[in-house]
């Protein structure tokens, strides 16, 4: 359970503020789909803890790995066996040193030797299941440090291209695939290896289609209550289909203790003092190009201001003070304010 979390949409008033350095003191932060980080550092930070992925999107990183050459899928095969190789080498010189190296030893690892340090701190190793744990209890020799590190360079590039985008995908993160209902375990199966082939330090969390139902149902009951209470209706031709947004907030709201969104909703200003995404390329949308076929944009934005008077969830936008968002100590907020200011 993270005490404090953001979760940053991709709403284009996300230009009109300078939240970075706020973003990037919680304990974990959401991203969703291909919104990208670089570039926009002073408006939406540069730290990346999950990245939710719908269907759409993870389709595209599959066929990033099927689109390459088969010498470089090659290459990445080649890649993946030796980091299994040298994970059989270290349980291996494990039975051969069954004692485990003194506490001063495993320090070491964290604090004495940077290169350990490095070793041990590799989502791609621990994904394998080499702890650090492992590397503390066998005598590391040069070979091997060697080998873990030439198997390891170029893993954790903070991006896989597509065609000729480079979608974001950053070093170490944790990538949440939220499925369909009719989403085929084939297609689960498909995007996991890829990523695992493509990026062996990023985890894969799946959710199933059966959350993403749970979230659509309670959508289902906001929306008829909007009906019957406000007589708010979907615009003819809108669909209810739950955003990635309102699917991060909900995971994230599950396992933190404080959440707060930046990026979400229309601009406070109006349509036209921001665009529709707060970056371009990338598959942006402009308000003309959005996808209101599909999505119910403000039966949902009225949930999370609901939620927010409610004291659920904390919501920035271009109209908050500088420090929204920032821990609650005077220290912090001052802090983050000189940042966000520049």
């Amino acid at each position: 359970m993270f005490e404090r979390c953001a979760v940053v949409g991709n709403s284009g008033h996300l230009l009109l503020k300078s939240y970075g350095h706020t973003i990037d003191s919680f304990d974990a932060i959401m991203r969703t789909n291909q919104a990208p980080v670089k570039g926009y550092e002073a408006k939406v930070g540069n730290r990346t803890t999950f990245r939710l992925i719908n269907r759409s999107m993870s389709r595209r990183y599959q066929e990033a790995y099927r689109s390459m050459s088969r010498r470089y899928q090659e290459a990445l095969e080649t890649r993946y066996k030796r980091l299994r190789d040298a994970k059989a080498w270290i349980k291996q010189r494990m039975a051969m040193h069954m004692k485990m190296r003194t506490p001063r030893s495993m320090q070491n690892i964290s604090g004495g030797d940077p290169t350990l340090e490095e070793l041990a701190k590799s989502t791609a190793l621990r994904n394998l299941g080499v702890t650090p744990e492992m590397l503390a209890s066998v005598p590391i020799e040069p070979q091997i440090i060697e080998q873990l590190q030439s198997v390891l360079n170029g893993v954790g590039k903070s991006h896989v291209k597509v065609n000729n985008s480079h979608f974001p995908l950053e070093t170490n993160v944790t990538a949440i695939l939220v499925a369909e209902a009719t989403t085929l375990s084939s297609e689960i199966e498909g995007f996991t290896r890829a990523v695992k082939k493509l990026r062996p330090d990023v985890n894969v969390v799946v959710y199933s289609g059966k959350t993403r139902l749970i979230v659509e149902d309670m959508l289902d009951n906001w929306y008829t209550q909007l009906v019957a209470c406000h007589g708010i209706r979907p615009p003819e031709g809108q669909g209810a289909r739950a955003t990635s947004g309102i699917l991060a907030t909900m995971v994230m709201m599950r396992q933190c203790k404080h959440v707060t969104l930046f990026g979400f909703g229309p601009a406070a200003k109006g349509l036209e003092s921001a665009p529709y995404h707060y970056y371009s390329g990338l598959m942006s949308r402009t308000h003309e190009t959005a996808s209101t076929g599909v999505h119910f944009f403000s039966g949902e934005h009225q949930l999370l201001l609901s939620w927010k008077n409610e004291g659920r969830i904390t919501i920035c936008n271009e109209l908050s003070p500088d420090d929204c968002g920032a821990a609650d100590d005077a220290s912090s907020k001052t802090r983050v304010q000189k940042l966000n200011q520049g």
